[in-house]
């Protein structure tokens, strides 16, 4: 339907653009006939209305800014036949004048008239007249640039003015010009010869006149002007050096004839102007008799009609072009509909048509051969009937439901469908699209149907695809950053090894340094890998967070230097959140580093807090699938040079950064992220390039009092070599790595314990069971054959209340979906420091 309506529709609106085109070519024509100025302004004004299609138009000549002794021309339609100069203002001083005072083209909104200094409106009669819905005004101007008056039309019907009907009054302003000019003209003719040349030279035409041996005997000053010559040289034959050499012949045999029969003469031809422009001129001359009738020659007047010949010349090209985007678009749509009929008849999908009725039944109004090939029905055998009878059941009345909703909601809907054919799954995506209404009073929808089973295997490939190109990446960033810290391990290790074997004591330290430093930067870019992947062992403690920022003012401000100013903007009364603080405080400290380093010329670092309460919408809006609930944000922005999108995008990916090589490993933001997301958060960055960062970190609220035990990490200061054994206590130590569990029993017994030592679970039970003195379990949580949390719990029913201490490389989960660590029992995790393990155990001991 809508593709058999659109031809008529563009034919109608041709037709229309054809018909103002005939207008304004009439409007032309009666201008160039018009008896008299008054009528000529009046044909300007009609068409002007008429062809635009406005309510009302108006074409008034200026008398200085003397409104009241103008010459005007008004064409009203019934709406506005009471309408009065208005616009004009008590003093001229209106928005009338102003037009012409600007002498140019004005084209103006309602709201924007309404606006202007110099409307004046209705006034008191407000009431007696509709709002003027836009105003189009443009100056008649003379050849000579002065202003003759203006032509203005208002409230368009229909719309607003634009600029093709800002062209049309232009033209219809220079027919009006010229005609102003042209009258003009002849009034002065109609005065006294002495007037006459008095007044000729004034003129804004070529006045001339002739002898009755039909040489030219008088020419006006308006020669000079045009041509850029002394009128006495146009005098005799001087006049044929400026005509077109083209057009010469036609106006000389033209004369001759018109002098000879003694009846009046009128010929356009062209000119060469003062710039060597061509420009047309229109020459009337009528015969001058004296009181005997006897012929004295021509008195006549030429014209410059350039503008009313380039707006005919305009006027065809318009219509040339109309008639050929006409045929254009005929040949479009035609097109269009074989290519709609060829998709119709030859894809793959299913395409079908369905009419809804007013009753909501919805059939079958068309089919393609892909559809017929499913249903296994020819369309005559579908046509006509509800889709409920013909689809199968399992899918029909859901079907027919997303008919009926798209045809009363009237608006574009997707889906996927799942179905069976020969006992196989299939995934269909389903496109309905509303099609207007029928005769009778139903409502189309044209639907489309794809087979994506396939598409839905190949983009799952592509998924698994993608996973092990990340773990590619993720892979070859820790051997990459591993094998330089084993080699810096290795390396120095092997010196001392010679240094030693060759008895050269002195200066070990330096390899020692290096072996240790190694080591640690492995530990530090194993928990980075852990926290990314969220299974770090994290320390969860209620936090308040101004308190946090706050505390590390001094910090941040040490680390940001003189250049980036601080801010911080913390909410009053925020909540407390559970996480742990050493992390947080981590976080911060990073992403104050990372704003510094986006900073180097200076700028500013805002640190922000705000309490969050979430709807299910918010949520959803904010993604990393948080549910709803209350929350507190922290934010921290920077004026720095942004991130652009394809950096954005690629933020939290493990072992990215734009940095140099050496001066970043490109895991502290998925450090941060993991972190975050651990702690039941979430975390959203906005940037863009030239305009700063915003990293937002949103945390659950707790619901408990805040941890102020701030002398807990003092507590845990000292050296762990002063927290000797001094009671004979024994430790059993259950460790699979040898070379760990060499470590942590030579520690033990430099302490001052006595140890037990066992390989595996079974072993270490064995020893509790022996019935030997054991004040504490030091155990691996990955074990063999029995894990460290089962090899506890066996332990703490033989052995109530005994102290356990656990051990791992991985994340606190690795102690399985066991209840949460009892009193007595605590977490260490790998690598850790010898001092670290001697403070543990002492304080475990005596707790």
């Amino acid at each position: 339907m809508a593709v058999e309506d659109s031809p008529r529709a563009t034919s109608g609106e041709a037709m229309r653009i054809q018909a103002q085109m005939k207008a304004l070519a009439e409007a032309a024509g009666r201008v160039m006939r018009a008896p008299s100025l008054q009528a000529t302004l009046q044909a300007i004004t009609d068409a002007a209305r008429n062809i635009v299609g406005a309510h009302q138009s108006v074409c008034s000549l200026t008398r200085g800014r003397d409104w009241s002794q103008s010459i005007s021309a008004i064409s009203l339609s019934a709406k506005y036949a009471a309408w009065q100069d208005y616009a004009t203002g008590p003093d001229g001083s209106g928005i009338y004048a102003w037009a012409c005072e600007e002498n140019r083209p004005v084209r103006m909104t309602q709201a924007e008239l309404e606006a202007h200094p110099r409307w004046r409106g209705f006034g008191a009669r407000s009431l007696e007249h509709p709002p003027m819905r836009g105003w189009l005004a443009a100056p008649l101007v003379g050849n000579d640039g002065r202003n003759l008056g203006l032509i203005q039309l208002s409230d368009k019907i229909g719309g607003e003015f634009d600029e093709a009907d800002e062209a049309i009054v232009m033209q219809l302003a220079q027919f009006a010009a010229s005609a102003i000019e042209r009258a003009e003209v002849e009034s002065s003719l109609r005065e006294s010869e002495a007037r006459f040349r008095h007044m000729a030279d004034s003129a804004p035409a070529l006045i001339w006149m002739t002898d009755e041996q039909g040489r030219q005997v008088f020419a006006n000053m308006h020669h000079d002007f045009l041509f850029g010559r002394p009128a006495a040289e146009m005098l005799g034959e001087g006049w044929r050096e400026v005509v077109w050499p083209e057009d010469l012949p036609g106006h000389e045999a033209a004369f001759r004839e018109a002098f000879a029969a003694r009846r009046p003469y009128r010929r356009e031809l062209r000119v060469i102007d003062r710039h060597g422009a061509v420009r047309w001129l229109r020459c009337e001359g009528v015969v001058r008799l004296d009181d005997n009738g006897r012929f004295l020659g021509y008195t006549g007047c030429s014209v410059d009609i350039s503008a009313a010949k380039h707006a005919e010349a305009e006027l065809r090209r318009l219509n040339e072009t109309l008639e050929r985007r006409v045929a254009e678009r005929t040949v479009q749509l035609a097109a269009s509909e074989a290519r709609f009929r060829t998709y119709f008849e030859t894809s793959p999908d299913l395409v079908f048509l369905i009419n809804v009725s007013p009753e909501g039944v919805a059939c079958f109004e068309a089919i393609n051969p892909a559809a017929e090939r499913f249903t296994g029905m020819k369309a005559a055998e579908i046509v006509g009937r509800p889709v409920e009878t013909v689809l199968p059941a399992a899918i029909a009345e859901t079907v027919a439901q997303r008919y009926r909703h798209c045809a009363e909601e009237q608006r574009r809907m997707t889906y996927e469908t799942v179905y069976e054919v020969d006992g196989e799954r299939r995934v269909a995506d389903v496109i309905l699209v509303p099609m207007g209404e029928t005769a009778g009073g139903g409502r189309l929808v044209l639907g489309n149907a794809r087979d994506i089973t396939r598409t839905q295997v190949l983009e799952e490939q592509l998924r698994q695809a993608q996973k092990m190109e990340a773990v590619g990446q993720l892979t070859g960033g820790i051997a990459h950053d591993f094998n330089n810290l084993l080699t810096g391990i290795i390396g120095a290790l092997a010196m001392l090894e010679r240094r030693v074997e060759a008895g050269q004591v002195e200066g070990l330290e330096r390899y020692t340094s290096v072996a240790v430093t190694s080591a640690q930067r492995a530990a530090a870019l194993t928990q980075r890998l852990l926290a990314f992947a969220r299974r770090q062992p994290l320390d969860p403690r209620p936090v308040e967070a101004n308190r946090l920022i706050a505390g590390m003012e001094e910090l941040l401000r040490r680390t940001l230097g003189p250049a980036i100013a601080l801010e911080l903007r913390l909410a009053e009364g925020l909540w407390p959140t559970l996480c742990d603080p050493n992390q947080l405080e981590n976080a911060i400290l990073n992403l104050a580093i990372n704003a510094r380093d986006a900073m180097p010329e200076g700028g500013r670092l805002t640190i922000g807090t705000e309490t969050l309460i979430l709807d299910q919408a918010a949520a959803r809006a904010i993604g990393g699938e948080l549910p709803p609930g209350e929350y507190v944000t922290i934010s921290v922005g920077d004026t720095g040079m942004g991130m652009p999108p394809e950096v954005l995008e690629r933020a939290f990916e493990p072992f990215f950064t734009t940095k140099p090589i050496g001066q970043g490993t490109g895991l502290g933001l998925s450090m941060l992220y993991g972190f975050v997301k651990q702690s039941g958060g979430h975390v959203r960055v906005e940037s863009a390039a030239g305009q700063g960062t915003v990293f937002r970190l949103t945390l659950p609220r707790h619901r408990g009092a805040p941890d102020r035990a701030e002398a807990r990490a003092e507590a845990e200061e000292g050296d762990g070599w002063a927290t000797r054994s001094g009671h004979g206590e024994t430790v059993l130590v259950v460790e699979d790595e040898p070379s760990v569990r060499l470590l942590i029993l030579e520690t033990l017994k430099d302490l001052g314990y006595a140890t037990v030592e066992a390989a595996d679970g079974p072993a270490g039970l064995k020893a509790i069971r022996s019935g030997a003195r054991i004040d504490l379990l030091v155990t691996d949580v990955g074990l063999p054959g029995m894990n460290g949390r089962q090899l506890a719990d066996a332990a703490r029913e033989l052995r109530p209340g005994l102290k356990v201490l656990f051990v791992t490389g991985y994340a606190h989960n690795t102690l399985g979906n066991q209840a949460p660590l009892q009193p007595g029992m605590e977490l260490l995790t790998k690598p850790f420091s010898l001092t670290e393990l001697g403070r543990r155990i002492r304080a475990l001991i005596d707790s």
